[in-house]
């Protein structure tokens, strides 16, 4: 099974709100009493995004990435508000991105042709769909082109929410 295909199942398995601090404090244990209580004006659990971004590279790269080390450092590719194309940004296989909407955080990983986006906002909904009052799944998963289209298309929401250029920050 690949790597991503188990992050998206792990995501997807998760019923409780129990379940989902316990398992990104596993692989975060030192951002556990940040998901415990409230803290730099967040609230507690994991709906925070840049916390749920960590969590998905940390998980996916088996914690060899120093996320903090390349959040706060490294490349940075902004791109036009209007002309976001994920194939653009790709120049590895796997690979896996942060993408930064001037405050609100996602994730985005290739392996081959399978595409996967994930996100949380704090206060509106978990990256854990079956955490949301409504069920429904606020990431992307999937292969192909239909997927890629699909993630394009979510980026290009955000930015217009957010009235911020995506920059994407790669992590492995």
């Amino acid at each position: 099974m690949s790597r991503l295909r188990e992050l998206n199942d792990c995501i997807v398995r998760v019923t409780s709100t129990e379940e989902a601090n316990k398992l990104v404090k596993n692989w975060l244990p030192k951002q556990a009493e940040f998901i415990d209580k409230p803290s730099l004006g967040t609230e507690a659990g994991v709906r925070n995004c840049s916390l749920i971004a960590e969590f998905v590279i940390a998980f996916y790269s088996y914690q060899k990435v120093r996320y903090g080390e390349r959040i706060i450092g490294g490349d940075s590719k902004p791109a036009k508000a209007t002309a976001f194309d994920l194939r653009r940004h790709l120049t590895g296989d796997p690979q896996a991105f942060v993408g930064e909407f001037g405050g609100h955080n996602i994730a985005v990983i290739r392996e081959g042709d399978l595409y996967g986006l994930y996100q949380a906002w704090e206060g509106k909904f978990h990256v854990f769909p079956k955490l949301n009052e409504d069920g429904e799944s606020h990431n992307i998963f999937g292969a192909g082109d239909d997927t890629v289209t699909l993630i394009n298309n979510e980026v290009a929401y955000l930015q217009k929410k957010t009235s911020t250029a995506v920059s994407l920050k790669p992590m492995c």
